[in-house]
Parts: structure tokens; sequence; C-alpha cells
């Protein structure tokens, strides 16, 4: 008597299901791993953009503040033929206008000059409230038409190691410049915003 048998299951169906190895999890980790950092690199690069494009924005503000009461002064800045103030911040020593004294007071009636030393001192302060230290150029010629003025502001973006509160021989104004970094290593950026107008 012959028994009849049934159909062979296939070759491999009594494999164990294989799982991953240990290495492939681990090259697995990495890649993971190596794409958050990128993402996490991306992440801040786009909040350091977001700050210096505010801080620029703040800047162009005060500047056509400045540039606004200039044209409410016109008397002051359109007559004298030569102009040339600079204006600058530190913490140890404030804000300091070249040529006009500390500050500007006058009991019933202010002269165009007074007036123009005080707008110029309180765009000094309102930029110091903004970058921890920069330097204001304000510049006109009034010999040819058109009479013209050009408003630079320089200042430091990011400082390596110290902040507004430290000595200001590391933040000093005179580090500023409108033409650029002066060698001083904590300088990482050194942006520069400029405005032309005709007062």
């Amino acid at each position: 008597m012959s028994l009849v048998r049934g159909s062979d299951p296939s070759p491999g169906a009594g494999r164990r299901t294989r799982g991953f190895s240990l290495v492939e999890v681990l090259v697995a980790l990495i890649i993971i791993a190596v794409g958050m950092l990128g993402i996490a690199k991306m992440h801040a690069l786009a909040l350091s953009s977001t700050g210096s494009a505010g801080t620029r924005s703040l800047v162009a503000i005060e500047t056509a503040g400045l540039a606004a009461s200039m044209h409410a002064d016109r008397d002051y800045w359109s007559t004298t033929s030569t102009l040339a103030y600079n204006v600058t911040y530190s913490p140890a020593t404030g804000v300091g206008v070249d040529v006009f004294p500390a500050t500007q007071s006058c009991s019933t009636t202010c002269t165009n000059q007074q007036m123009a030393a005080y707008d110029l001192q309180q765009f000094g302060l309102a930029l110091s409230q903004i970058v921890p230290a920069f330097n204001a150029n304000v510049t006109c010629q009034n010999t040819t038409a058109p009479q013209s003025c050009v408003i630079t502001v320089t200042w430091l973006e990011n400082l390596a190691g110290v902040s507004s509160q430290t000595d200001s021989a590391a933040i000093s104004s005179a580090s500023v410049t409108a033409s650029g970094a002066t060698g001083n290593a904590n300088l990482l950026q050194q942006p520069q915003y400029s405005l032309y107008l005709e007062p």
C-alpha cells in the first residue's frame, strides 16, 4: 500500500524571518543624526539672519527719523557750505557728538544749531538702544547743486566673548569706523547703512 504525500512546502518556508543587524541600525542612526545636525544648523542660520535683518531695519528707521529732523531744520543743514559730524556711542562714555557740547539747552527759543545738536544727540541715543556700539557720520555739501547730505551708520552686529556691559576698550566706538574693521579680533561683522538726502 502506497502512501500519498502532500505537496512539499517551499524551501524557504521553514526559515526564520531575519531582522536588522546591529551594523545596519548604527548606520541608520548616523544618517539620521547628520540630517538632524544639518536641520539644526539651518535653523540657527535662519534665526541669525532674522536678527540681522531686524537690526538693520531698526537702524534704517532711526536714520530716516534723523533725515526727517534735518528736513525740519533745513535752515541749518542747507545753508552752511560743508558740514561733517560724527556721532558715537560706548557704554563708558555714552553718546558723543563732535563739535557740539554734550548738552544743548535753550530757555525760550532754540537756534538752528541747537536744534541740529539736539537731533544728533537724540539720534545717537536711539541707536544706542539698538546696537551695542556704533559710529554715525553725517556729511553735507551745499556748495554745488543739488545740496545733499549722506548719513552713514556702522555698527557692531556680533561680538565674540563681550557684551554691552563689558569694558569699553573691547567695543570702543573707535573700533567702529565707516570704512570697515580696524583689526579688532572681537569684530565678527560690521554692517553699514547709508542714506542719501537733500535737505
